[in-house]
């Protein structure tokens, strides 16, 4: 019965997109460190040497992780979870 009641917690906070436990990959974590900094996906792209439409990838898997809609979003969150 705890193991049940422990992951209905689990899954309500990840329905809440307050999953606390986020993994980011090293590119992912460079292009949320450059958000963070208030870089365009044109200025990651250039930094990162990578196409444009990449950098967009890597910001809506970002935005899915965090469980976030905007930029802005991402970052407070990330902020608050100590990732940048």
């Amino acid at each position: 019965a705890r193991v049940a009641q422990a992951l209905a917690v689990d899954l309500v906070g990840v329905l809440r997109g307050q999953n606390l436990e986020v993994t980011l990959s090293p590119r992912e974590r460079e292009v949320l460190d450059l958000l963070a900094q208030g870089c365009s996906n044109r200025q990651i792209a250039g930094r990162l040497f990578i196409a444009e439409t990449t950098v967009k990838g890597y910001v809506a898997a970002l935005l899915d992780k965090l469980g976030v809609e905007s930029r802005l979003q991402a970052v407070v969150v990330a902020a608050q979870r100590g990732l940048v």
